[in-house]
């Protein structure tokens, strides 16, 4: 599933220190992605490296069906 038609991703933003954690949801299915990053980079690169992983979760669930 290509990155630009997911439809709705929530995000959560958490900081832990140094690092940062990303939850992205997705809403119609529920499925999540989460990833760590240093808190140091911007938000909106780490909210893209979370969607591109949600984006490949969904592909492979996808495939696997």
């Amino acid at each position: 599933m290509d990155i630009d038609h997911l439809g709705e991703v929530i995000f959560e933003l958490t900081r832990a220190g140094k690092s940062m954690r990303v939850t992205a949801v997705h809403v119609q299915t529920g499925v999540e992605a989460i990833i760590q990053g240093p808190a140091a980079y911007s938000p909106q690169i780490l909210k893209k490296t979370a969607l591109k992983k949600l984006a490949y979760i969904l592909t492979k669930q996808e495939t696997e069906a």
